[in-house]
């Protein structure tokens, strides 16, 4: 996760949302350390790195929500929706599903998943882990009117 998150922490923004956004269209490779060691799209050529893919993890985003002060009326609002107020976020959610490699059942678990709402349907018993962490745009300016 810290390897993922890092990645997303130094990657354009424009690349993580937005029409431009790449990060979800690609499965990522790690070894036994937790270490990336390539991708779907950026595929080694190289024998040692390839049997050396223990992990791998396909990453979606979503708004960031956060409870509504009026709970009454919505239980979730967006967080941040930009100064225009359109639905381009500076903060989003990151949902990183991984599977183990050498595991039959969660390989085929795994492939199933393509979008965000895939994720609602993983099982217990799938042998998935699903985590999530917020990116937030660095250069974004985040002003709160009352």
């Amino acid at each position: 996760m810290q390897g993922l998150n890092s990645m997303i922490q130094t990657t354009e923004w424009d690349k993580i949302w937005g029409p431009r956004a790449e990060i979800t269209k690609d499965i990522y490779y790690f070894d036994e350390e937790g270490r990336l060691t390539d991708s779907k799209s950026n595929e080694t050529n190289d024998d040692v790195v390839k049997r050396s893919r223990l992990y791998q993890a396909k990453l979606f985003v979503v708004p960031f929500y956060r409870p509504s002060e009026s709970a009454a009326t919505e239980a979730f609002v967006a967080f941040d929706t930009g100064s225009s107020g359109t639905s381009d976020p500076t903060s989003v959610r990151i949902i990183a599903v991984m599977a183990n490699l050498t595991n039959a059942k969660a390989n085929k678990a795994f492939e199933k998943i393509e979008s965000a709402e895939d994720i609602d349907n993983i099982t217990i018993d799938s042998g998935l882990v699903v985590r999530a962490f917020v990116a937030t745009q660095m250069n974004s300016v985040f002003s709160r009117s009352n």
